[in-house]
């Protein structure tokens, strides 16, 4: 899995250090326990149909329990829609 997270600094004055980054008085810290996968948006490790499913139900606003949002925008658009459908359906195709 990967972290999901994306920054953009346009600073020329940074301190970096293990997984800490130092911008201006800033500190950006990376949690390597917040890993995820994209497209797993039911967290179980894997990418399938389930994922599917739960995105297909989230997209239509029904009520989903044990949803990883940051999972779900794979497309990186910063919405969560029909292309990240699409996309986790490419992902599981791919996967077979």
């Amino acid at each position: 899995g990967i972290l999901m997270r994306t920054f953009a600094f346009n600073l020329n004055d940074y301190k970096a250090e293990a997984n800490h980054f130092y911008f201006d008085n800033i500190k950006v810290e990376i949690d390597e326990d917040h890993v995820v996968l994209p497209g797993d948006v039911n967290g179980d490790g894997t990418v399938s149909i389930q994922d599917v499913v739960l995105l297909v139900d989230y997209t239509l606003n029904k009520p989903v329990s044990g949803f990883v949002i940051e999972a779900a925008d794979v497309t990186g658009d910063g919405q969560i829609n029909v292309s990240d459908v699409v996309g986790i359906v490419n992902l599981v195709l791919k996967k077979n």
